[in-house]
């Protein structure tokens, strides 16, 4: 899910396809909807990811990426999340 502007725009899987619609919500009404999904975290300020989708983390040059599945997108991760994306990492491992 990335911000845009007063939307949200979400990127998902329907039938294999991927998918793309906007809504008309905040990333925090995001987060706070979604809050019982313990996979989907925010991994940057304009960036909700299902960790699920993370194909690859790469890091570079002092910045992280998550490369996303089906899409081939590369999501930031801000220097702020990512305590936070590396611990739900750690839980969905276990």
């Amino acid at each position: 899910m990335e911000a845009v502007g007063n939307y949200v725009k979400v990127c998902h899987l329907r039938n294999e396809n991927v998918r793309t619609d906007m809504l008309r919500s905040t990333m925090k009404q995001m987060e706070d909807t979604l809050q019982n999904y313990p996979m989907i975290v925010r991994c940057h300020r304009a960036f909700l990811v299902n960790l699920a989708q993370v194909d690859q983390i790469v890091s570079h040059a002092g910045s992280t990426q998550l490369l996303i599945k089906h899409c081939h997108e590369a999501l930031p991760v801000s220097r702020s999340n990512m305590t936070q994306v590396r611990e739900a990492i750690r839980q969905m491992e276990n």
